[in-house]
């Protein structure tokens, strides 16, 4: 990596460069690949934390218990 590469880098925020990943990578790689890599780079209570937020914010079960108490079995 250049000098120029990296200080292009350094200056992105994380939203600048997922961004760059939505636009430079594939649907495999941002549908699967990415959300496991990020998911193995999380600690156990981040992800928990993760979670709990984005099925709240996206109104998603958050386990099986839960989807068959809203939906039946």
């Amino acid at each position: 990596m250049t000098l120029t590469a990296r200080s292009e880098l350094s200056l992105m925020t994380r939203f600048d460069k997922m961004e760059f990943l939505k636009e430079t990578c594939n649907e495999e790689i941002i549908n699967q690949n990415f959300l496991d890599e990020m998911v193995s780079w999380m600690g156990e209570d981040d992800f928990s934390k993760f979670y709990d937020h984005f099925c709240s914010c996206w109104d998603i079960c958050q386990s099986h218990q839960e989807l068959n108490e809203k939906y039946g079995e």
